[in-house]
């Protein structure tokens, strides 16, 4: 995208304005009364007072306990790493008390120097607890696992996540973590080391075992009996998930609702009911974005259908992205009927979210049009770009759209829209040339922020649907 030179941008960037589009407070007035936006009013006094639900944006978690916290939880800040999940999860299953400290990965941004003066390697994730550092993500659930706490003078015993070594279930626990790292290793085998089939008969023989470990108990989804998962789910949670995803986009595999695999569906459909989970998923185009830059190059198999699927999961085909969501989607990433919100409840939600972020989101769409700063190995991961913000104004124009869109549907959008693009002296400029270039402009940073929405650093998978699937509609009528 061309910028124009200083003395040429305020001719190009018309300040914004718009006969017929509410203004920030008038959005913020309308979405107001929904029960999205209280909602989130409650998770935003939840996040403040350190209680409430598992949230992504919780840098402290008190769980109604008046101990001072001792427990300082260093993770990485796109929720990228699987480790870093597994250790989240425990913390949030055992309501331990804790403050988290957010770390980039190289990946994706530059890790800051203290973090290698206190970890020595600079490896996530890390606890320290009283000052005593704990490294190395099994033995920190683990330790996770035996804290009691104390709250006004009496002693809290949550319930224990791992069996204790006189327990007849402990060799059992111990075995599947072993099947964990069987897991973990064919996997990586099958798409990192070796192209196309290679590894493929390894990979299902552990496969396999993992579905009949999970199917042992037919009164229980988990891998031990009982009600609740133990620490041996929380740990293969953010490794299946990632299996899940990566086989279907590389291989086209697909590993959840697959006939051969139901213990293994159930074990999922269960998950996605616990909240400390479901807080923290992701959904299948972060995790595809995630794991090249964390593991190296993946091997697809190279077929059209797969092409085509992957162009689907990357949002770049023709019937991507777009609402309402399809039936393929839904199928193809597939989350329980039961946990998810109605259409509506997830646009108003999506809505406040980007009403909340609207000061920062724009300048952070500018980036699109900035000078691009040092490389990092996530192609989508840019934060060193300079931005100028001569343009703002017109993304901040674009940025309203977009709500208005979430808020009202884009039937009541189109007609205002029309009439902005053509009006003169309109957000889009005066002359033809003027309201071109502003369009252009406004596609390059609304394509900027759909693809670099992550979840769940950013929203739901919902709320992410609605606004992706919103952007590609703002985008194609800019166009």
């Amino acid at each position: 995208m061309p910028v124009p030179p200083p003395n040429e941008r305020r001719r190009y960037a018309l300040g914004g304005a718009s006969s017929s589009l509410p203004s920030m407070e008038a959005l913020w007035a309308e979405a107001w009364p929904t029960a999205a936006c209280k909602d989130a009013m409650e998770r935003q006094k939840a996040l403040s007072d350190g209680d409430g639900p598992p949230q992504v944006g919780a840098l402290t978690r008190k769980f109604g306990h008046n101990e001072t916290l001792r427990a300082i939880f260093y993770k990485d800040a796109a929720s990228w790493c699987p480790y870093c999940a597994s250790v989240w999860m425990t913390l949030e299953e055992k309501c331990m008390p804790y403050t988290l400290k957010r770390i980039n990965l190289l990946s994706y941004g530059e890790k800051p120097e203290w973090i290698y003066d206190i970890s020595g390697t600079g490896l996530l994730p890390l606890l320290e607890v009283n000052g005593r550092m704990i490294r190395e993500s099994v033995e920190i659930c683990k330790s996770i696992d035996k804290w009691q706490g104390f709250d006004e003078g009496v002693m809290v015993k949550p319930r224990r996540l791992w069996p204790d070594e006189g327990d007849a279930l402990h060799a059992e626990a111990e075995a599947l973590l072993g099947l964990e790292r069987d897991l973990f290793r064919d996997w990586f085998v099958y798409l990192f080391e070796k192209p196309e089939s290679h590894g493929h008969d390894e990979f299902w023989t552990v496969l396999r075992q993992v579905e009949s470990a999970l199917a042992k108990y037919a009164d229980s989804p988990w891998f031990l009996p009982g009600t609740q998962p133990s620490l041996v789910d929380i740990i293969f949670a953010p490794k299946v998930e990632r299996v899940v995803a990566s086989c279907l986009y590389w291989k086209g595999l697909t590993l959840r609702q697959n006939p051969d695999l139901p213990a293994l569906s159930r074990w999922l459909d269960a998950l996605d009911h616990r909240p400390s989970y479901a807080a923290f998923k992701a959904d299948f185009f972060t995790l595809i974005n995630s794991l090249e830059p964390l593991f190296g190059r993946a091997y697809s198999v190279n077929t059209p259908e797969i092409a085509e699927l992957q162009q689907k999961l990357d949002g770049f085909h023709p019937t991507a992205w777009r609402l309402p969501v399809s039936e393929e989607e839904k199928v193809r990433e597939y989350l329980p009927e039961a946990t998810q919100p109605t259409e509506l409840y997830a646009r108003q939600s999506a809505a406040v979210r980007l009403i909340i972020n609207h000061k920062r989101l724009p300048r952070y769409m500018l980036r699109a049009l900035g000078v691009p700063g040092p490389e990092f190995r996530s192609p989508l991961a840019d934060p060193f770009n300079q931005i100028d913000e001569w343009a703002l104004p017109e993304v901040e124009t674009a940025y309203r759209y977009l709500i208005l869109a979430l808020l009202r549907g884009r039937d009541y959008v189109d007609p205002l829209l029309a009439a902005d693009k053509s009006a003169a002296d309109s957000a889009f400029g005066s002359s033809e040339e003027e309201r071109a270039l502003a369009r252009a402009r406004m596609v390059a940073c609304l394509e900027y922020l759909k693809y670099r929405i992550g979840v769940p650093r950013d929203m739901t998978l919902a709320e992410a649907r609605q606004v992706r699937g919103s952007l590609t509609w703002l985008v194609e009528a800019l166009k």
